[in-house]
């Protein structure tokens, strides 16, 4: 079940619809201009509620008594592997714009293979989430999960000019939003 609060009105109108799909959302964002359509960052769960990684979803809410899915995408699919977001503990460190459609998490992957850390950009539409490859900024070279800085920044990012700077750790990156050239790239740590 899920409850979502619709402010259009002076008094709230409050919505119960059946939600079975595994998934629990952390935070929701408006993604149109009547605040129809809904962006989902959370985490897809089992049956039993325990947490099988990050997920993206966009939900239909343009009839209120048949608020539907429209898409959703799961980070990792593997078993094998686990994801995780600062996002989902601090809503400032997710960056969406409902002008654009972009949305940039920064994400955490690991496995018994490697690990990533980094920021991920996605084209988010009213039925389609898409994860757009060649924007990533992978810091994984620069981040030692065995090693903390007190004087790490805390994962943000920002939407300048058509460009996005993404900051992590102590590396700082400015790629075109649009065309996933790269600016240019700083460290802190030099």
């Amino acid at each position: 079940m899920l409850l979502v609060t619709i402010l259009e009105t002076t008094a709230p109108l409050w919505l119960l619809w059946d939600y079975s799909l595994q998934h629990r959302a952390n935070h929701l964002f408006p993604n149109s201009p009547r605040n129809s359509l809904m962006l989902a960052i959370g985490q897809e769960t089992n049956e039993w509620g325990g947490v099988l990684g990050l997920s993206i979803s966009v939900f239909d809410a343009t009839n209120y008594s048949d608020v539907h899915i429209a898409d959703r995408h799961v980070v990792e699919d593997s078993v094998d592997a686990w994801s995780d977001s600062e996002g989902l503990r601090n809503k400032n460190a997710i960056r969406f714009n409902d002008v654009t459609g972009k949305l940039i998490l920064p994400l955490s992957i690991g496995s018994a293979t490697g690990h990533y850390r980094g920021f991920r950009l996605y084209d988010i539409t009213e039925d389609s989430v898409d994860e757009v490859k060649e924007c990533q900024v992978d810091l994984s070279d620069t981040y030692s999960r065995y090693h903390y800085n007190p004087q790490s920044l805390e994962p943000r990012s920002m939407i300048i000019d058509g460009r996005f700077m993404s900051m992590m750790g102590s590396t700082i990156v400015m790629k075109d939003l649009f065309t996933c050239e790269e600016n240019w790239r700083i460290s802190l740590s030099e």
